[in-house]
């Protein structure tokens, strides 16, 4: 809430963002909003989960065509230029405990955690997605395009192409990268894509059968 772009009006719509309430954030803030309403507008507050207080950041009359953003300024907290995470942080976000990264390049990082491979995006050290769900027993391996082993803590990864899950038995699955130099993978289609391509396939058979019985006349 304590962003200079956390609210921001556009086209007739007031857009919020809306922080934690958790006892951990990336900012180091505990928040919420308060909605006020009656018949002559609206005005919106931040809730301050630390030390109980309420400050106003919008106030409106519904004959207004803008809301006026009121949040004070010196409660700003940095320029929004310089990212969203620019506040000091209450918890680790990058030694989680019971989780060991690998350094799969400077972009996206891999952490092994729960048994899975999650990758992260190292810009909002956000997970973006799994490149596996099941580790098991199996030995993770981190290979260059020469098939090399490479050791994680001494590189930044960019070199690595794949990764490699080796179980005892020697029986290897290779995780290569995607199109978009990550590891991870889309376990469940997209569901608009998957209908439009049941939706194509339907009518290619279609004109299949079309075809077939202009030919047979």
């Amino acid at each position: 809430h304590n962003y200079a772009d956390s609210i921001s009006f556009m086209n007739g719509t007031l857009f919020v963002q809306t922080g934690v309430i958790g006892a951990c954030s990336k900012d180091g803030f505990s928040q919420s909003r308060l909605l006020r309403i009656n018949s002559q507008g609206y005005e919106l507050f931040t809730r301050d989960h630390y030390d109980g207080s309420l400050r106003q950041d919008v106030i409106s009359s519904w004959s207004d065509k803008q809301p006026d953003i009121v949040t004070p300024e010196e409660e700003l907290v940095c320029d929004p230029d310089a990212g969203y995470v620019c506040g000091f942080n209450t918890c680790s976000l990058l030694e989680p405990p019971n989780v060991t990264w690998l350094s799969t390049g400077s972009e996206f990082q891999v952490a092994v955690q729960d048994n899975m491979l999650i990758e992260y995006d190292m810009k909002t050290y956000s997970p973006i997605g799994a490149a596996c769900l099941d580790i098991g027993d199996r030995k993770i391996v981190l290979v260059d395009k020469d098939g090399t082993i490479v050791n994680s803590d001494e590189t930044s990864g960019d070199e690595i192409v794949a990764i490699e899950l080796i179980s005892q038995d020697g029986e290897v699955e290779r995780i290569e990268r995607n199109d978009k130099n990550a590891f991870y993978k889309i376990y469940q289609p997209n569901k608009w894509v998957k209908k439009q391509m049941e939706k194509l396939l339907q009518e290619s058979l279609l004109q299949e059968v079309s075809s077939a019985a202009v030919t047979s006349k």
